[in-house]
């Protein structure tokens, strides 16, 4: 039994994909099961024990080469984490016989198993006030399922596809069950010893912070806001605490006005 699992686009959401990758490794522990990933996340998921293979690759151009080579894998099934139509399209390129994801961005037809999408389920909570066109018919609001169940009802729905009888996939908010898989390499260990111990930092509390983010001022915090925040916790650690930035290479600006608001 051959599985290929298209991964999210973005860190974060592969982040919580994590769990659903663990869970289809118990309830088929035999089965080959290979991560599609485009290279930015690839970081997240190259360690995740519960693979076979990562395959880092751009759907978003694929070439004809590209694709044949792929073609010769023959997946039995492919778990189609992205919501996107392209991701439809790719799997129908490859030849899978069974694709399994949500019926969404006009991508029914495309997927073999198509999973209804219930939108007043999946949401992420609206903060008040939200526009007419926006809000819901009940005034009573209704639970809200998390991205981590999202992506294990793909999972399960993937294996029932291919013949298996699981166990439900299940998702506890609450208690962070079932627990992200993010486990780090010894050689990830060595690189970060290896900084800490140049800057002189291995005994002293840390305040890790991240400026950036997709989509700009839409998922960032505003500098100011954000250094204060990162002073605030770095106090409540003692005087010797110091905060540290995880900008990207692309970030580099960012990184330089956060370190004058932080006054360093």
């Amino acid at each position: 039994m051959k599985i290929l699992i298209k991964a999210p686009n973005w860190i974060g959401d592969s982040v919580m994909a994590t769990p659903a990758i663990r869970y289809l490794r118990q309830q088929a522990p035999e089965a080959q099961l290979d991560i599609l990933c485009r290279k930015g996340v690839a970081g997240v998921l190259q360690d995740h024990p519960d693979k076979n293979r990562l395959i880092v690759f751009d759907d978003r151009r694929p070439r004809s080469d590209q694709i044949k080579e792929l073609r010769k894998e023959r997946y039995d099934a492919i778990a189609l984490l992205p919501n996107s139509f392209r991701a439809a399209w790719f799997a129908v390129r490859l030849g899978i016989p069974r694709r399994v994801g949500f019926a969404r961005a006009g991508r029914r037809l495309l997927l073999t198993h198509a999973i209804p999408y219930d939108r007043t389920y999946w949401q992420t909570p609206t903060p008040s006030p939200i526009s007419r066109k926006s809000r819901k018919a009940t005034t009573e609001p209704g639970p809200i399922g998390h991205m981590v169940e999202y992506y294990g009802r793909i999972c399960e729905a993937t294996l029932r596809a291919v013949g298996f009888s699981p166990t439900p996939f299940e998702c506890d908010r609450a208690l962070c069950d079932p627990p992200l898989v993010l486990p780090i390499s010894e050689a990830a260990v060595a690189r970060v010893q290896t900084v800490l111990e140049k800057e002189a930092l291995v005994a002293r509390p840390m305040v890790a912070v991240h400026p950036g983010g997709a989509y700009g001022g839409a998922k960032r915090w505003p500098l100011p806001k954000l250094a204060q925040a990162a002073k605030l916790v770095a106090r409540s650690l003692g005087n010797d605490a110091v905060v540290v930035s995880a900008a990207g290479p692309a970030e580099h600006e960012m990184n330089f006005q956060l370190a004058q608001e932080l006054d360093i």
